[in-house]
């Protein structure tokens, strides 16, 4: 995070934080992604065209926005933060860690359009759940402390990152609804607004 010297801090994030932040939604997320039941209608669309690249120029506009919204907010919980570099760094930390929980649960498919949504599939909810759990457990449990170097947060600090960090989640979410009213659009063909 290059950026880190926007808000005082050479180094905003320490090699171990990272990893903790990748392990919890990269890994425990990511594999419940797997599982996540899809969309009901997936199935019934045609194929994309052979030539049609993997990531989509829209896709890609959309990736590029949600990575500066979560730059943007865990700097924000940075900068909003008193204190010193230990404590900034955590509510980085605490931030980037629940933004990024938020974004996955923002990209899930639609609860009332998976298959199997009716029987549960709940898989990303108690994952993004024990992710949340484990990130919070580094802030305030000392031997987790000590090996993902955070300090214990005040309520304040707490709420900042917490408000910092559901941000990104809540503008993807709220912005699909036209998303995938203009997608849905193209596929059958009618021109947008029309």
């Amino acid at each position: 995070m290059v950026a880190g010297n926007l808000v005082g801090l050479a180094v905003p994030l320490l090699p171990g934080q990272i990893l903790w932040i990748n392990l919890l939604t990269h890994g425990l997320v990511g594999v419940a992604f797997g599982s996540e039941p899809i969309d009901s209608r997936e199935m019934t669309l045609p194929p994309r065209p052979p030539t049609e690249p993997v990531f989509t120029r829209p896709a890609l506009v959309r990736l590029a926005w949600v990575t500066l919204a979560l730059v943007a907010a865990a700097l924000a919980a940075g900068a909003l933060t008193s204190g010193a570099d230990d404590v900034r760094r955590t509510a980085i930390f605490a931030s980037l860690g629940v933004g990024q929980l938020g974004v996955a649960l923002a990209l899930r498919a639609r609860r009332g359009r998976r298959v199997g949504a009716e029987r549960g599939g709940h898989g990303v909810d108690l994952a993004v759940l024990g992710a949340l759990v484990l990130l919070a457990a580094a802030v305030w449990v000392p031997p987790l402390r000590a090996l993902v170097h955070t300090t214990a947060l005040d309520l304040r600090t707490t709420l900042v990152a917490l408000a910092a960090g559901v941000v990104p989640g809540c503008v993807l979410q709220l912005s699909r609804g036209r998303v995938d009213e203009v997608s849905s659009l193209r596929r059958s063909g009618s021109p947008p607004g029309g």
